[in-house]
C-alpha cells in the first residue's frame, strides 16, 4: 500500500514538474548575441519592491496608454538593483511602455509617468519566447556567459521587453549594456 501512495506522489510531482516546463516555455532556445540596439522611448513609472511584483504596475500603464490611444504593445522592465546584493523591499525598476518614437508630452503627464530616452547602445542580447518569469534562470545565465566569452564589462542595470511576437507567443528581449 505504501509503495502505492510513493508511486502516486512521484508520479504526480514528475507530471506537475513537466507540465510547467512545458507551459513556461523552459525548452524554448534562447537567443544571445552582442548588438547595438537602437534609441528607445520609455513612459517610465517607478517601482519599489520585489521585481516579480511589477505585473499590476504594467497593466495599469496598458489600460492608461490604451485609454490615451496610444500603443503600448511592447511594455519593459528596466531593473536597476541587484537583487543578490539588495533588500527585495528596496528594489528600484522602471515599469512602463517602449516606443520607437517620443510621444506627445501631453500623453506621459496624463499617465503620471516620466519620459526616458534609453541611447542607442551596445548590449548583450538575448530574445526568449518563454516565460519572463523565468528568464532570470533560463536567460541571464546565457547572457553573462556570453559577456565572459567576449570579456566584456557590464553595466549595473538590465532592460527586459515585453511583446506578443508575429506566432502571438510572449517574447522577451533581454538588454544588459555593455560598459566598456
Amino acid at each position: 500500500m505504501i509503495k502505492w501512495v510513493g508511486f502516486i506522489v512521484i508520479g504526480g510531482l514528475l507530471s506537475l514538474v513537466t507540465y510547467l516546463y512545458i507551459y513556461l516555455g523552459a525548452y524554448k532556445d534562447v537567443t544571445v548575441r552582442v548588438e547595438t540596439y537602437p534609441k528607445l522611448y520609455l513612459i517610465a513609472q517607478t517601482h519599489i519592491g520585489p521585481y516579480h511584483k511589477i505585473g499590476s504596475v504594467l497593466q495599469s500603464m496598458e489600460k492608461q496608454a490604451k485609454q490615451l490611444g496610444l500603443d503600448c504593445s511592447r511594455t519593459f522592465g528596466k531593473f536597476l538593483d541587484a537583487p543578490q546584493t539588495t533588500d527585495e523591499d528596496r528594489l528600484r525598476s522602471l515599469v512602463g511602455c517602449a516606443l520607437d518614437t517620443e510621444p506627445d508630452a501631453a500623453v506621459v503627464e496624463k499617465m503620471k509617468a516620466e519620459l526616458k530616452e534609453q541611447p542607442s547602445a551596445r548590449y548583450v542580447y538575448g530574445k526568449f519566447q518563454g516565460s519572463p518569469a523565468i528568464g532570470p534562470f533560463v536567460v541571464y545565465p546565457k547572457l553573462k556567459e556570453e559577456a565572459a566569452n567576449q570579456r566584456l564589462a557590464l553595466g549595473t542595470w538590465a532592460l527586459e521587453l515585453y511583446y506578443l511576437s508575429r506566432t502571438g507567443e510572449i517574447a522577451t528581449e533581454y538588454l544588459l549594456p555593455v560598459s566598456n
